[in-house]
């Protein structure tokens, strides 16, 4: 079962579907260009995630931090995808962001719903990996990521599969969570056994 049936969809270039950002690094030694109010997303933030969703950045930027690097703001509903160091981590933002070079900003064109190209990517991991470039650290260039194909359903698509996803996600998430739980209480009563047995809190005489 699909959330919208069996049918194949036409293919665009990621290009076309987003506007690409790339990002920049204020310089470190002037001070008033950090800790301002400016969300800063780099590829450790990404990797911290347990979300789909980023919603707050170790760093921050000042508005002249900004002025001062060769990047733009993004809006909220924009991707984040990782393009070095490593390669294929992607998220949504909640907020005007910022982002280091180590990342591209997806700035979603007409008839794009984010969400549903946040699965996609989501599943391109590898691909996105075989695409880097370079002898000292591998990294993903503009013009490839551009050049990526992705399937392109209607707008209507778009968002019934990224809401069957939401939904679908969200009861393997619980069940994950519980069996998480499950484990935990297991290992406590596993130490609390072990515990009272060389403590001579249990009397193991007779046991073979």
């Amino acid at each position: 079962m699909t959330a919208a049936g069996t049918e194949s969809y036409k293919s665009r270039r990621l290009k076309q579907l987003f506007r690409i950002v790339t990002g920049s690094t204020p310089k470190t030694d002037e001070p008033h260009y950090w800790d301002g109010g400016i969300p800063w997303v780099t590829p450790d933030d990404l990797g911290r995630l347990d979300t789909q969703v980023i919603r707050a950045t170790a760093r921050t930027i000042s508005d002249e931090g900004l002025r001062s690097c060769a990047t733009t703001l993004s809006p909220p509903g924009s991707l984040v995808l990782s393009t070095r160091a490593p390669i294929g981590y992607v998220a949504s933002t909640a907020m005007d962001s910022a982002i280091n070079q180590g990342c591209r900003a997806l700035i979603p064109r007409t008839g794009v719903f984010s969400p549903f190209y946040r699965y996609v990517l989501s599943t391109r991991h590898n691909e996105l990996q075989a695409l880097g470039r370079g002898s000292t650290f591998q990294e993903l260039s503009t013009q490839d990521l551009g050049n990526m194909l992705l399937p392109a359903p209607r707008y209507n698509q778009q968002q019934t599969i990224a809401r069957f996803l939401d939904k679908e996600a969200a009861k393997i998430d619980a069940v994950i969570e519980q069996t998480q739980r499950l484990l935990s209480l297991i290992d406590e009563q596993r130490s609390a056994l072990i515990t009272a047995a060389v403590t001579g809190q249990i009397d193991v005489r007779g046991v073979a």
